[in-house]
């Protein structure tokens, strides 16, 4: 009798040793692990980077989504993954476009998504984290695709009126002109970002020659100072006040040579008939 209750203790603990190995395997067969991709998003400013908020970062596998994710205010993603092989990756944003991504992100000719190579990458407990934190240097920098440029035109004496702005790109040769207002101040808007060559001309000043800037979403206003032209004085007056006298003297002799041809025209002659009588007859 005793035998027999050893033997079924014995295969009782052998079955209750069993059962939480058997539902490891049903778990390890039977339900996909869940990964997770996270990382950091921010914009590339002149001064420093700050976290983007708002962009949408998508995970594609065989380009098909699979989940996708939008940044907080820390630039922060966190997307669910059940594979980690084959993954492509996209940030979008209205009017930003990636400018830098860490070694990871592998950039595909013709296409806006990345490849993601996680292979270099120790998880963290299923986590991988594809960038260091916004604050570090390997995020995914993103960029405006458009920004502004403003500026002042002045000379010693004050504002510079009407002065032309020339903007030229230097990767498109795309030219914007623009005009100084009342106050020598120039602004223009919703202009794509990029290197630009500027120039700054107004009658009667020195042109300011090729000036290169950098046009993006916080471009500091360019401060143009312009110098006078040397002048040319003819009998005591500038060029265009020496033209415009001369053109005022051409235009009185043009009228009094016009009065003299026509009063010429109009003026009577008297013929005067020498020939003499013929003598009266006698009757």
């Amino acid at each position: 009798m005793r035998s027999k209750t050893l033997i079924a203790a014995v295969v009782l603990v052998f079955i209750m040793t069993a059962m939480p190995i058997a539902a490891d395997n049903e778990d390890s067969t039977g339900a996909s692990t869940t990964y997770y991709i996270t990382g950091y998003v921010v914009e590339a400013l002149q001064s420093e980077n700050s976290p983007l908020k708002d962009v949408s970062v998508s995970i594609f596998y065989n380009n098909t989504v699979t989940s996708s994710d939008v940044t907080n205010e820390h630039g922060f993603f966190s997307i669910a993954v059940t594979s980690t092989d084959n993954l492509q990756i996209k940030f979008e944003k209205d009017s930003y476009t990636v400018r830098a991504a860490p070694d990871c992100f592998k950039e595909q000719k013709g296409s806006s998504y990345y490849l993601l190579d996680l292979a270099g990458i120790t998880p963290e407990k299923n986590t991988y984290p594809v960038t260091s934190s916004y604050d570090e240097l390997h995020c995914v920098i993103m960029g405006s695709t458009t920004g502004h440029i403003s500026g002042s035109v002045s000379y010693t004496g004050g504002s510079v009126i009407g002065a032309t702005v020339t903007l030229v790109s230097a990767s498109t040769s795309t030219k914007y002109v623009l005009t100084t207002d009342e106050d020598g101040t120039f602004y223009l808007s919703s202009c794509p970002t990029g290197n630009y060559y500027m120039s700054v001309t107004c009658n009667g000043f020195n042109s300011s020659g090729t000036i290169q800037v950098t046009v993006s979403d916080d471009t500091e206003p360019q401060l143009i100072t312009l110098t006078k032209a040397d002048i040319t004085l003819f009998l005591g007056m500038d060029a265009a006040h020496f033209l415009m006298a001369l053109g005022v003297l051409f235009g009185v002799l043009i009228s009094i040579s016009m009065i003299l041809l026509t009063r010429h025209k109009t003026t009577s002659i008297s013929v005067v008939d020498d020939t003499p009588e013929p003598p009266e007859e006698e009757d």
